[in-house]
Parts: C-alpha cells; sequence; structure tokens
C-alpha cells in the first residue's frame, strides 16, 4: 500500500512538473502547432473577442 502511495505521489510530481512548463523537458511541446492555430480560425475569434470588449 505504501509502495503504491508512493508511486502515485511520483507520478503526479512529475506531471506537475512536467506541464509547468510545457516548451522544456521532460515533455517538450513545440510552439508550431499552437502558433498556426493562433494565425488561422482560432486566432482570429480570439481578435474579434477582443475587439467587442
Amino acid at each position: 500500500m505504501l509502495a503504491a502511495f508512493g508511486a502515485f505521489s511520483g507520478v503526479i510530481l512529475f506531471f506537475i512538473q512536467a506541464f509547468g512548463s510545457p516548451f522544456a523537458y521532460p515533455l517538450r511541446y513545440e510552439p508550431g502547432p499552437l502558433q498556426r492555430l493562433l494565425e488561422t480560425d482560432m486566432g482570429q475569434v480570439e481578435q474579434a473577442a477582443v475587439r467587442t470588449r
């Protein structure tokens, strides 16, 4: 039971650290897809929402 709790805690801490900095090691995520998303329809929706505020 203690080993399972330790493993679970380790996995949780790993994901907290990994997703805290998504563009760095260990779960490196390239910003290219996000940039393309902002350049297409999603970016246009965002700009329209900002204009209406």
